[in-house]
């Protein structure tokens, strides 16, 4: 008697073709229609639903912070992602003129090797780094009053607990000692660490204070 009721309680369900039947309660049978082309079955708020695919490839927006005080951390960090994306934009400073720096896991200075190239002398310059952390801006500072300067980050392999991980940025900023007013700027080398990054820590020369910034971040399939 059990199962024949069991059956039509099915009947009574599935009305078209690929329906699923389910429990949206205890012993309650609920009925979940079939999807669209492509759609996946998920699970939201304790039952199945269904879902469009996520795009193969692309970028995911992980945060939008806004850069404050002595240094801004993001924590955290998925590590979902094959690389990391950032776009720095706006930044300003409180009370001097001063580089602008990016920390992954606010590690020691001897954790960096690679090759800046700045315009600032007026002509192509490029520079060996050895020890020295991810400075965006390459002179004395950046002019602390101009929005505008804005750079971009990337940071691949960066889930890697056994090998280095390579990073490039590239952007500009306004020259806070004169001479060449907006200073291109583009750097590649490693962040020479077998842990994995989990936090970036942006600060303004690690001695003064932002006034304003944002920083956008991507993970990046």
């Amino acid at each position: 008697m059990t199962r024949a009721r069991d059956v039509a309680n099915i009947d009574g369900v599935l009305t078209t073709t690929g329906d699923i039947y389910y429990a949206s309660a205890a012993a309650t049978p609920a009925r979940l229609g079939i999807g669209t082309t492509g759609q996946l079955l998920t699970v939201a708020g304790g039952v199945p639903t269904w879902a469009a695919a996520p795009a193969a490839g692309g970028m995911t927006l992980i945060s939008t912070t806004t850069l404050t005080g002595a240094s801004v951390t993001l924590s955290s960090i998925p590590q979902t992602y094959n690389s990391l994306y950032l776009i720095v934009t706006g930044v300003t400073g409180n009370t001097a003129n001063s580089k602008v720096r990016c920390i992954p896991n606010n590690s020691s200075l001897s954790d960096y090797v690679g090759a800046t190239y700045d315009n600032t002398a007026g002509a192509a310059s490029v520079f060996g780094r050895d020890g020295s952390r991810i400075d965006l801006v390459n002179t004395a500072g950046s002019d602390r009053t101009d929005a505008n300067n804005a750079w971009a980050l990337q940071f691949d392999n960066y889930t890697s607990s056994t090998r280095y991980k390579p990073f490039e940025y590239y952007g500009f900023y306004v020259n806070a000692s004169g001479g060449i007013s907006n200073v291109v700027v583009s750097a590649a080398g490693a962040f020479r660490s077998n842990t994995a990054i989990t936090s970036l820590v942006f600060d303004y020369g690690g001695t003064n204070t932002f006034a304003s910034g944002t920083v956008l971040l991507y993970g990046v399939k």
